[in-house]
């Protein structure tokens, strides 16, 4: 197919399916311009790719946008996203093989829970079972933190299960995913029924950087809007919509946003902005600032025993050695 009818191709597929129906206009007209302007003429297919890529992204803010050229041809198919059972079978094992994103499960000196998660894999792919015993290990800790850095996103559902841990049995609306069709909004909640104990009345620290995206991204955002964590780094990746992916002939393909996160406390989502944190963090420091900021409000606590307040206070003495050095 040649460059003006790929670009046809995509511009009606936008037309048809890009969550913003009224931003689909400008972007016709920014791209037209391109192409008629010789934008393209010399390209090319990958950096075609590449071009398209960033003039989609710049027309309309949204780094969901992305054009894919493969160079060996690919069967043809309605949607791009149709899996065959291999497929599923290999994502599957790889889940597996990465623990379903949970690296680093561990209780930090002083009684601090340390929850380190690479990723939300899909809950149909077995990461509910995985996520519960995480947190059942971390139950009798009284502080956790919980870092989503450089954490790339993945099933909403699942980051639902990773919030219903830190709040009561009574359901409580998370995020609402929003498309062109009023009819085909979802609605994510915390979940009545978990098969461990709920980590309540204590202190949740959530770790974020430039590298936590999309579902990650909404992890940090649900628990903050609502009051329940304290995020902790930089400012996060900006990306919160849900994306399409359409094949248009043997060799290309497109990502189009299809829906839009709104956030019931906020009424907005954190698209192109990012997340912000409540206190800011270099990467090399924000672990430890955040371990230090728990132990510090654990130590303020009445009631717990010399040998407890002892633990507390060598673990910041080893914090203060450590930034020392």
């Amino acid at each position: 197919m040649q460059i003006p009818d790929l670009v046809a191709c995509f511009l009606d597929l936008i037309d048809a399916n890009y969550v913003f129906r009224e931003k689909a206009a400008a972007i016709r007209n920014r791209i037209e311009e391109q192409l008629a302007a010789g934008a393209y003429a010399s390209l090319g297919h990958p950096a075609f790719a590449e071009s398209m890529t960033a003039d989609l992204r710049a027309c309309a803010d949204d780094l969901h946008f992305k054009v894919i050229h493969k160079e060996e041809p690919q069967p043809l198919q309605e949607t791009a996203t149709e899996e065959t059972p291999e497929d599923v079978a290999e994502f599957r094992r790889i889940a597996r093989f990465n623990n379903y994103g949970c690296c680093e499960v561990k209780r930090l000196h002083g009684n601090v829970g340390y929850w380190k998660i690479d990723e939300f894999y899909d809950l149909i792919d077995g990461s509910g079972p995985t996520f519960v015993a995480s947190m059942s290990m971390l139950a009798n800790t009284d502080a956790i933190l919980v870092d989503v850095r450089d954490n790339s996103g993945g099933d909403p559902a699942a980051v639902a299960l990773a919030c219903s841990f830190f709040f009561d049995v009574e359901p409580v609306l998370l995020n609402t995913l929003e498309g062109r069709k009023p009819d085909a909004a979802r609605q994510w909640w915390t979940l009545a029924h978990l098969e461990c104990e709920r980590y309540l009345d204590k202190e949740v620290y959530v770790l974020i950087n430039k590298g936590t995206a999309s579902a990650a991204e909404e992890f940090a955002y649900d628990l903050q809007a609502l009051g329940r964590a304290t995020l902790v780094g930089q400012c996060t990746a900006g990306a919160a919509h849900i994306r399409e992916q359409y094949q248009v002939d043997e060799h290309f393909f497109i990502n189009i946003p299809i829906q839009r996160a709104v956030n019931p406390t906020t009424r907005t989502n954190w698209e192109g902005h990012g997340v912000a944190p409540d206190v800011e963090a270099a990467p090399a420091s924000a672990l430890a600032l955040a371990y230090g900021m728990a132990l510090r409000t654990l130590s303020k606590k009445s009631g717990s025993a010399n040998a407890e307040q002892d633990e507390i206070r060598q673990a910041l003495e080893q914090l203060s050695e450590d930034a020392e050095s």
